[in-house]
């Protein structure tokens, strides 16, 4: 191991570089860690990769996809979700799912009436 990259790894924070395109060409260990991910998967994707994935992701109205779904489905989501907050995605998600609910309950108890 080179004495660069030893400095580097010893930074108690996440540390790359990345090309002009966005593309990762160095990670540090504390990345590899944080990630679980191997160098072969974390060198070339880069923060551009990731940015237009999450840009992608937080355009695209899901509803009609959603509404598909004809099975029992576990969503979870956590309280700290700083690109998709639970408030507009997984609770209101849940507030449609009970409201779909209702109504199948409802019409079911009128035609077995």
């Amino acid at each position: 191991m080179d004495f660069d990259r030893e400095i580097v790894d010893a930074l108690p924070t996440i540390a790359w570089r990345a090309r002009p395109g966005g593309e990762n060409e160095f990670l540090n260990q504390r990345w590899h860690d944080y990630t679980g991910l191997p160098l072969a998967e974390g060198l070339g994707s880069g923060w551009k990769n990731a940015y237009d994935c999450i840009k992608v992701f937080s355009e695209t109205d899901q509803t009609e996809d959603l509404k598909a779904f004809d099975m029992p489905t576990l969503i979870v989501h956590g309280d700290d979700d700083q690109i998709v907050p639970i408030g507009a995605s997984a609770l209101a998600a849940h507030q449609s799912w009970a409201r779909s609910v209702t109504s199948a309950l409802s019409s079911t108890a009128t035609t077995t009436m």
